[in-house]
């Protein structure tokens, strides 16, 4: 197979020159060169910038930070090129590591588009898929690859090499699906072949069952999938292999010493999924070091490796690399990309209505977990509810006295989880409880239940066989977490109710009144189903 791609380019504005800053840097930053032209030279310079776990965080702050047009100018001004007044993406390789979409409101209700239409301006060379790009269902992802601009299409490929479609008895990426799914990818920087490959991890407990249920990610393949993609981009031409990684750190130390024969394959590995800002090298069986690097989560930072690599010898010098601050960035800003941002916050979050005003300050998630476990209880008029801790993504930016939007619910649950009611022996309630609430060997809590003084009721059960009603949140029913308890169950009832939605409505019954939320055992505000 031929893994190169012409891709599309939108010529992006270049604005006044300006320093900026690094957040944990390896050695010292060298970005001057001259440039612009693809000829090919004896050495080139050239800067890989990976972005991972944006979860449609797309938008400026209040500050004017923070925003994917903040990240487009901070990449522009990394190129060796910006100076001299070359094109700015001839010698920067710009890939997206997965988890891109979900969890804003601006890219939630626009099912991804404007976040696709941001990294369409950015020029993108390629994407890979996290966990998250199943949460609606893969196929609304993969739409925006089929080739149909009508829905919006992406003008980079999506580089899938280890996602196997179990109903097709194939990986994706091959031909017999789509042109515009690949395994791997090869495109010319500053006269440099430059091939890539995106896979993901064992993944599959992050995702709500039923939409992954035709998916395998064959993770004892990874080392040996990406020995056999990097190996054909190879024989296509590859001169230098970036391996992207939606699992943390795992497998670096086997990819960094994947080889063909002889011949070591990877030069580059950038991670995600973990939301971890870090960088590390790890030594190859030749003395060489292999840069690694993930850059944190929401877009507030990425990572970046900037390299020379020889076209006579083949030699590549890594000068630095590690992870770009965007929020420590000042407010300059890619102008097309703002553009577009903005047009979708106008059309999607600027007219919703004020659904409540807050009496209090929200410091973090976690503080809201009893308030969203009574108000399951409540909706639902069970005995008990129970969610996960990693539902709840941000406190929402609710600040005492400030109204409310239906975007902070997004921000704060940006899942669509659905509610399950089912009815559960005590004793196995019980030991749901005693299993999950809190981490083996660990302080940290799994999942929350929506009962006052949860410890002591639960310890009542322990030896209950009567039934009690539960709702829980289809992720947790339907998953693994659960599933050693399923034997407990009588009845089970898939609502129609989102979580999320829960908490809009509450809040709309306030209206202009003050939305206290509900903290330890104090009274649930006024939900009703």
């Amino acid at each position: 197979m031929n893994f190169t791609k012409k891709l599309t380019a939108i010529t992006l504005a270049l604005l006044t020159a300006l320093s900026f800053t690094a957040c944990a840097d390896g050695a010292s930053d060298d970005s001057s060169s001259s440039g612009g032209s693809m000829e090919r030279s004896d050495e080139a310079k050239l800067t890989f910038v990976s972005i991972n776990d944006v979860h449609g965080t797309i938008e400026q702050d209040d500050n004017g930070l923070h925003g994917l047009s903040n990240t487009a100018k901070m990449i522009d001004k990394m190129s060796a090129n910006y100076l001299s007044g070359g094109d700015v993406r001839d010698d920067v390789v710009l890939f997206g590591n997965g988890d891109m979409f979900q969890g804003t409101a601006i890219s939630n209700l626009s099912k991804g588009r404007a976040v696709i239409e941001a990294m369409n301006a950015m020029r993108f060379d390629g994407m890979g898929i996290g966990n998250h790009e199943f949460d609606w269902g893969l196929d609304v992802v993969t739409a925006y690859f089929d080739g149909d601009e009508s829905n919006g299409e992406a003008d980079f490929p999506l580089i899938a090499a280890n996602v196997y479609q179990k109903s097709q008895s194939q990986y994706i990426a091959d031909e017999s699906l789509t042109d515009n799914i690949v395994n791997g990818l090869i495109v010319e920087k500053s006269g440099v072949k430059v091939g890539l490959i995106g896979v993901i991890g064992p993944c599959e407990n992050s995702i709500l069952q039923k939409r992954v249920a035709d998916y395998s990610f064959r993770e004892k393949y990874i080392t040996d999938r990406v020995k056999d993609v990097a190996t054909e981009l190879k024989n296509d031409g590859a001169e230098i292999i970036s391996v992207n990684v939606h699992w943390g750190d795992y497998y670096n130390e086997e990819l960094a010493n994947v080889k063909d024969g002889n011949d070591y394959l990877v030069d580059v590995i950038f991670n995600g999924h973990t939301h971890q800002q870090y960088k590390d090298e790890i030594r190859r069986g030749d003395g060489r070091y292999v840069p690694v690097v993930q850059g944190g989560r929401y877009n507030e930072a990425f990572a970046y490796v900037k390299l020379t690599y020889s076209t006579v010898n083949g030699n590549i010098k890594i000068n630095s690399y590690g992870c770009k601050n965007v929020s420590d960035y000042e407010d300059e800003y890619d102008e097309t990309v703002e553009n577009i941002v903005s047009s979708y916050a106008e059309t999607l979050i600027d007219n919703l209505p004020i659904l409540a005003t807050s009496a209090v300050t929200v410091n973090r998630a976690y503080a809201l977990t009893g308030y969203v476990g009574k108000l399951m209880t409540k909706a639902l008029g069970s005995d008990y509810s129970a969610s996960n801790y990693g539902g709840l993504r941000s406190n929402g930016n609710i600040t005492a006295g400030e109204p409310i939007k239906e975007d902070a619910f997004y921000k704060i649950i940006p899942f669509d989880n659905a509610v399950y009611l089912v009815e559960i022996q005590g004793k196995g309630l019980y030991e749901y409880y005693e299993n999950c609430y809190v981490l083996p060997d660990s302080d940290s809590k799994r999942h929350y239940f929506g009962k006052a003084d949860a410890a002591k009721s639960f310890s009542k059960l322990k030896n209950d066989e009567n039934y009690y009603t539960l709702a829980i949140i289809d992720y947790v029913y339907t998953g693994t977490y659960f599933s050693p308890y399923k034997k407990y169950i009588r009845k089970e009832t898939e609502t129609p109710l989102l979580l999320r939605d829960l908490l809009v409505e509450d809040a709309k019954l306030f209206g202009a009144a003050d939305l206290k939320w509900s903290y330890n055992n104090e009274p649930l505000l006024g939900y009703q189903l």
